[in-house]
């Protein structure tokens, strides 16, 4: 019997599992991948709302010349992610003009909780004699 060239049967099962195993340890790689990018994502997005929560709350302090709230909560909603903050203040000092802020920024991404703690101070301005 003359044998024609080609490959057999276990031959080719063979190559096409070596293949599959391959395809499927890139897989993995490329999902970790997106789940980091979407871990960036939210860090960076909640860095910026943090950064203007706190900034906004400064610059209420600041204009009023008064603190108002020593606790706050509330959702903020980026696109179609939801972030809870949770926002606590103390008086460092007896005349009240210097606060301590923590806000809390919270969200979920995979499954996964996150959370982004950020202190601040705030001076307020002291009153004038004549005021």
């Amino acid at each position: 019997m003359k044998r024609v060239g080609g490959f057999t049967l276990i031959e080719v099962l063979v190559s096409v599992a070596i293949l599959a195993g391959g395809l499927l340890a890139v897989n993995r790689v490329l999902l970790s991948l997106v789940g980091a990018v979407n871990y960036a994502e939210g860090r960076i997005t909640s860095n910026t709302m943090i950064s203007n929560k706190l900034w906004e709350l400064k610059d209420q302090a600041r204009r009023t010349r008064k603190w108002v709230k020593l606790r706050d909560e509330g959702k903020l909603y980026e696109g179609v992610r939801v972030y809870e903050y949770e926002v606590n203040s103390q008086s460092l000092d007896p005349g009240n003009y210097l606060y301590q802020i923590q806000l809390k920024l919270a969200w979920q991404s995979a499954n996964r909780k996150h959370s982004l703690d950020r202190f601040a101070y705030v001076a307020l301005p002291r009153k004038k004699a004549s005021e």
